[in-house]
């Protein structure tokens, strides 16, 4: 009885608590936020322009950031150039091509491509702060030099952006002798927007929070004859312009006087609301606190439905319940509970000598691996795979040389063809199917070194982690086989059984849970407009809707403890005197250096136990301890060093190369794409004026040229 009503207290908890949680939270966090763009653009009297953009970007958080890229897309003739960047008032060096793979600290490169060109700054930031970027350039035929007047347009923002923009802002300004009255401005975005024509022959624009994503561009137009060159075009097009530039800000007109109409109707009504409102707090104040208490849950949890939809709500809850009440007990009774288990069903072995001499069986290194980390789940690939280099080099299928601390790998390919020798054609299908041939995990290894060879026969360590690198399909699907081949045969030989026990559900106790959550979520929702009255049909609907969501939500979260509870898998006895005396060989391992030398094995027979001892992360440590134990044996070998035996004694670099390769193999990853920048277009737009020589329109405006916006990671 108390085991229920400690869960009714926290299902009642986390429905209190909905409203506690603000929303935003539940969005990402922005860690880099374009805080202020401005715009210098200088018309030239050649049709160029000279253009400025100056980005301030806060950070926020622990995230490194090491580049910022910038797109432009463009049409026609137009042609970028005299590229400057700066950092903090810090000019960049400018490099050949873009190095994004290394991202060389204060510098930059431009890509170029068909209709459009990327800049991309590399810099390192972690933590937060503030940066300043300063992107110059000149941009050739950027006017088009119509018969009667020349044109110029551009975007100001793209259709992707890193963030919202808090103040974007720009400055225009034409070639000196041009007169000012024929000087005529548009500009294209939010409705908040707004701009001045100088006297000096210039405009300012300036628009605050531009949504991320949305186009701001600006167009103006001179007399043909304030420039000496541009992109020419056909014809006249000032009448065309003028015609086009009135009817959005007619439109955008339209939209402002019905925007202001709607509003003061709206504070009417809510003023006559508001004081009948007030007048009713006032004679009833307890059931005025009572109400607004449920409001507020009522309404949280409608805005959430509204806001991410009812699975979103339903996905929350199912998070917040073992979460906030549940989740940390829960793993703390799986502990104890798995620890319960071992202790209870776990076979004790028949023998446990403290030390083991000898190999226990014949069972390869990395089954050992899987067996010595059976119960704590800590096997290692790269373990493995190191314990599996040894083995091919036992079998001189490999060599080691090491020349300027680098590990090259010789690969004996005529030998590897008769180990592990090419299937044979098969003429049927079906027959090859029924007689496929599952590949150990050294041949598997072995194809793997070949096929990263090349067909020179060796490789260097370097080259084996780029080979790993830069074909992480190939080694994902190595991965997967070599594991695939090691686990069979770690299971040719261990037999286990899970001991864990589930008991049944309790039905009763989810109904009489979901009964008393509908049951408060009625009474909540008859409380929440107590003003206008109990809407007993909204209450019923909201209790039964809560209802079959809590019973829906109890019974996927007992589904899913059934599930994911970590089986507990104990070995049978045969398997457990296996480990017991691996165990013990691994501590003769570590404390051979304690024995007598009488009682020690031969030499020789440490070429065996070294691959082992890799296998169980020794490596480096028997190896130093041999070369103590055994010193006369040891400058033997190493006079010659056609052994490689003695490398492994002498060389503890070895074995850090070869972990490292097992590393790169368990990092691998499924390679993803991506893409930026995006095509200019028409966004909303801003207009003040009849569409004659400035202000700002809301509809369809956008530029054929311009920023096509902005990334960095």
């Amino acid at each position: 009885m108390k085991h229920s009503l400690r869960k009714i207290l926290c299902l009642f908890l986390v429905m209190l608590g909905i409203p506690l949680f603000s929303l935003t939270a539940l969005a990402e966090d922005a860690s880099a936020e374009l805080h202020s763009l401005h715009f210098d653009i200088a018309l030239q009297e050649d049709g160029s322009a000279l253009i400025t953009e100056t980005r301030e970007i806060v950070f926020n958080g622990d995230r490194e950031f090491t580049r910022y890229g910038v797109n432009n897309r463009f049409i026609g003739p137009r042609a970028f150039g005299d590229w400057q960047v700066s950092i903090d008032g810090t000019p960049l060096s400018q490099l050949d091509e873009p190095d994004n793979e290394n991202r060389p600290e204060n510098s930059f490169a431009v890509e170029n491509g068909d209709g459009e060109n990327t800049i991309y700054i590399y810099f390192r930031q972690q933590g937060s702060g503030t940066r300043i970027f300063q992107i110059s350039y000149r941009v050739e035929n950027a006017v088009k030099l119509h018969s009667d007047v020349g044109e110029f347009s551009w975007n100001l923002t793209g259709e992707t952006g890193i963030s919202d923009i808090s103040t974007l802002t720009a400055t225009l300004t034409v070639p000196a002798g041009c007169p000012t009255e024929e000087f005529l401005i548009w500009a294209h975005g939010p409705l908040n927007g707004r701009f001045d024509k100088q006297d000096d022959g210039s405009a300012a624009l300036r628009v605050d929070n531009v949504p991320q994503g949305t186009i701001v561009d600006i167009r103006s137009t001179l007399p043909a004859d304030c420039f000496t060159g541009g992109w020419e075009q056909q014809g006249e097009a000032l009448d065309d312009i003028l015609a086009e530039e009135k009817e959005l800000a007619d439109s955008a007109n339209a939209k402002r006087e019905e925007e202001e109409r709607k509003r003061a109707e709206w504070d009417a009504y809510v003023a006559e609301l508001q004081a009948k409102r007030n007048a009713w707090e006032a004679e009833h104040p307890i059931l005025s606190s009572i109400e607004w208490e449920c409001s507020l849950i009522c309404y949280s949890v409608g805005d959430f439905v509204e806001e991410y939809g009812i699975f979103a709500l339903c996905a929350f809850l199912f998070i917040a319940i073992p979460g906030l009440a549940l989740f940390r007990v829960f793993r703390l009774i799986e502990r104890i509970r798995h620890s319960y288990n071992l202790k209870k069903f776990r076979n004790s072995p028949t023998q446990s000598p403290r030390y083991c001499r000898d190999l226990p069986d014949d069972r390869p290194a990395p089954a050992v691996d899987k067996l010595l980390h059976f119960y704590d789940g800590k096997s290692s690939l790269s373990r493995q795979l190191s314990a599996t280099l040894l083995e091919l080099n036992l079998k001189k299928l490999v060599s080691f040389q090491t020349t300027a601390g680098d590990t090259r790998l010789l690969l004996n390919e005529p030998l590897g063809e008769k180990l592990f020798p090419s299937p044979a054609p098969q003429e049927n299908a079906e027959a090859d199917s029924n007689q496929a041939h599952d590949p150990g995990y050294q041949e598997i290894l072995w194809n793997y070194l070949l096929n990263a060879a090349d067909g020179s026969g060796q490789i260097s360590m370097k080259d084996l982690k780029k080979y790993i690198k830069d074909n992480q399909e190939a080694a994902l699907k190595f991965r997967s086989s070599f594991e695939g081949a090691v686990e069979r045969e770690h299971a040719e030989r261990v037999k286990s059984r899970d001991v864990e026990r589930y008991s049944p559900g309790r039905w009763k106790l989810r109904l009489l849970l979901s009964a008393v959550a509908g049951f408060l979520a009625m009474l909540i929702r008859m409380c929440c407009d107590l003003y206008y009255g109990v809407e007993m049909d909204a209450s019923i609907q909201a209790g039964l809707i809560t209802f079959a969501v809590a019973m829906i939500l109890l019974t996927v979260f007992r589904m899913w403890e059934k599930l994911v509870k970590a089986p507990c898998y104990v070995l049978d006895q045969q398997a457990e005197d296996d480990l017991a005396l691996w165990q013990a060989f691994k501590r003769f391992l570590d404390d051979f250096t304690n024995f007598e030398e009488k009682k020690l094995p031969e030499f020789s027979v440490w070429r065996e136990y070294m691959v082992y001892a890799v296998a169980m992360g020794n490596g480096q440590k028997v190896a130093k301890a041999l070369s103590l134990k055994y010193p006369e044996a040891l400058s033997t070998g190493t006079d010659t060093m056609s052994d490689d035996m003695y490398r492994w004694l002498q060389d503890m670099a070895l074995y850090d190369a070869m972990d490292s390769i097992g590393w790169e193999v368990a990092e691998a990853r499924q390679p993803s794409s991506s893409a930026s920048g995006s095509d200019s277009g028409c966004s909303d737009n801003w207009s003040d004026s009849s569409g004659d020589g400035g202000g700002f329109s809301d509809s369809d405006g956008g530029s054929d040229s311009g920023s096509g916006g902005d990334f960095m990671d």
